[in-house]
């Protein structure tokens, strides 16, 4: 048992009323599964009796903004697959472990794939695109790239459907703070994506790091490009993980008060069973997990509805099958960072067709017990809307109503 799983009893729950009860984790789980064929969820005989009932729970009209997308580049002989053996050997393995139909090495990986699975195989109606690090020839989706996927989408299902984040480097050298304008003349960027745990000699790099982080910083501001992506938490196995820590988050916005600081995966590690923050009575996970974040912003008095935003991809997919860790991820992201400040993202087409993701956070609820002894907000309808499209919407200028209301086949 995770150690999270035992906070259940503590609250009075049953694991039967977790999953069954009025708190509604569960309530539409068994329709998950049938409708997705993801086997996430295990729910209890019989817990699910009306069948259209927990349909709809998992349908929905909001607007849905992913904010962390990606694909490879996945063309025959494609010069990465050989500079890049890491790289390679990881996304064989990610791409085996989809089903989508397509043969061919990273076929599921693929911009074809990317098209399908998030814009035709589920209700998103846009999607930012953001790139892998590596280098010139090493790079398994570089800024070339996201910039013909993204006019290829475009073309096919109109504008504004694919919003493209530069990829940069900082402490890769070779001129990348140089070639960030080019990116915002001929890439049109929403943001930059800088993966502080990447380490292309040996060592990553901190956003608060007066040679490295603070330079790129600056000259984001002086471009103009407010929106910083960067991944923390759920770094590659050849990453620097020390550096995947959001430890330097509050500190950037704290100097950067004008930038928006958009934290992909929120911190969140695999390693850590979540549950509530609670620097004083349990210092010792202060410094885990998602709290790591959460500390990070408090530290440098940062609250909520100021200027980091925390994203949901991989984490949400890795805590789906883990209901009250969910509740506690969710709830405290809520809580610390503000109801304005928590954003969708699925990490697809890594993660697959993004479907029983979205279906999944639909039926989803935080129970009761944990709203009145944490503090967590409700997930209310309007809530889960501002999470699935419209913060994200309201940071990156999108008018929800200007685009198609497309829905799966």
């Amino acid at each position: 048992m995770r150690a999270a799983d035992a906070h259940a009893p503590g609250l009075g729950l049953s694991r039967r009323d977790f999953l069954t009860g009025p708190c509604g984790v569960a309530a539409a789980l068994l329709a998950i599964n049938a409708l997705t064929g993801c086997r996430a969820y295990k729910v209890e005989r019989g817990a699910v009796k009306d069948a259209e009932l927990a349909k709809a729970t998992v349908a929905g009209e909001e607007f849905i903004l992913d904010a962390q997308t990606h694909h490879v580049d996945a063309r025959p002989g494609v010069v990465w697959t050989r500079n890049s053996p890491i790289y390679a050997a990881l996304f064989d393995q990610l791409n085996a472990a989809q089903a989508c139909g397509r043969s061919g090495r990273y076929a599921c990986l693929s911009r074809e794939a990317y098209a399908e699975e998030i814009f035709s195989k589920s209700d998103t109606q846009v999607a930012v695109l953001s790139g892998v690090p590596g280098g010139i020839g090493k790079s398994p989706l570089d800024n070339d790239e996201i910039a013909a996927t993204r006019q290829e989408v475009n073309q096919t299902l109109g504008a504004g459907r694919v919003l493209a984040s530069g990829l940069v480097v900082p402490n890769l050298g070779m001129g990348e703070l140089d070639a960030m304008a080019d990116l915002v003349e001929r890439l049109k960027v929403v943001g930059f994506t800088a993966y502080t745990a990447y380490a292309p000699h040996g060592t990553g790099f901190w956003l608060d790091d007066p040679g490295v982080g603070l330079p790129f910083l600056e000259q984001a501001r002086k471009l103009k490009v407010t929106r910083i992506f960067c991944p923390k938490g759920l770094p590659w196995p050849h990453f620097d993980p020390a550096h995947a820590s959001p430890r330097d988050v509050g500190s950037a916005a704290r100097i950067f008060p004008d930038m928006q600081f958009i934290v992909y995966h929120a911190g969140y590690e695999t390693s850590v069973a979540e549950g509530p923050y609670d620097p004083f009575g349990s210092p010792g996970t202060a410094d885990a997990g998602v709290n790591r974040l959460i500390k990070s912003l408090e530290e440098s008095g940062i609250w909520p509805d100021q200027n980091v935003y925390a994203e949901l991809g991989g984490t949400w997919r890795l805590l789906m099958n883990r209901p009250l860790e969910a509740a506690h991820v969710v709830g405290k992201l809520l809580k610390h960072l503000g109801e304005n400040r928590v954003l969708w993202g699925t990490d697809s087409v890594f993660d697959g067709t993004p479907t029983p993701q979205i279906q999944a956070f639909r039926a989803f609820q935080i129970p009761v017990e944990l709203q009145e002894k944490h503090g967590y907000p409700a997930l209310t309808p309007a809530l889960k809307a501002k999470i699935l499209g419209l913060n994200a919407a309201a940071l990156f200028g999108v008018d929800p109503r200007a685009l198609p209301r497309t829905r799966a086949r």
